[in-house]
């Protein structure tokens, strides 16, 4: 799962030590339902999370997992710009991507820094799939791989057939607005 939010839309121009701290507020509520959900953190990527299912833990249902951490997320983004808005703060609005599949998963670097990560062409879909939520307005976007995992679990439907880079065909997408 990749989670990204409007977050540099948001930061031009503004506080540092503000933002950090909104920031820092944004990410544990997100956090916790990473957690909530026996996901596992891989890294923040500036406004970023990179999450994983499967790995080092394997659940025979981890693509339900991240996509039903994926819904309690959004409701989470909701409760939290409400507040915001309480505040007379701008939303900053939330955009996962899911896809599942198989990843080379270990410690990855240099013998001066090590870090435990995902990397193959399940990461960089997921990637691209967070991406499209901008083209098509959406907040929660799984692959059809997912969808096939999910689909009696999941309320979704078919925004459209994306072009990705580095993918041969076009991608359809599922947006998926909550759980039955």
């Amino acid at each position: 799962m990749l989670f990204r939010s409007n977050f540099p839309n948001y930061s031009e121009g503004r506080d540092p030590q503000e933002l950090v701290a909104e920031l820092n507020e944004y990410f544990a509520g997100m956090s916790a339902e990473i957690k909530a959900h026996s996901g596992m953190i891989n890294k923040f990527i500036g406004d970023g999370i990179m999450a994983l299912w499967g790995a080092p833990v394997e659940h025979m249902d981890d693509a339900r997992r991240a996509v039903a951490c994926g819904v309690s997320m959004i409701a989470r983004d909701h409760a939290f710009n409400e507040r915001r808005a309480a505040q007379g703060k701008p939303p900053l609005r939330v955009g996962i991507g899911i896809h599942t599949g198989m990843a080379m998963v270990g410690n990855i670097g240099a013998p001066e820094k090590m870090e435990y990560t995902a990397m193959g062409d399940t990461v960089n879909r997921a990637s691209r799939i967070e991406s499209a939520n901008k083209q098509y307005g959406t907040q929660l976007l799984i692959s059809e791989t997912t969808y096939h995992l999910v689909s009696d679990l999941v309320v979704a439907r078919c925004v459209g057939h994306a072009e990705m880079k580095g993918v041969a065909e076009a991608m359809p997408l599922y947006e998926v607005t909550g759980l039955k």
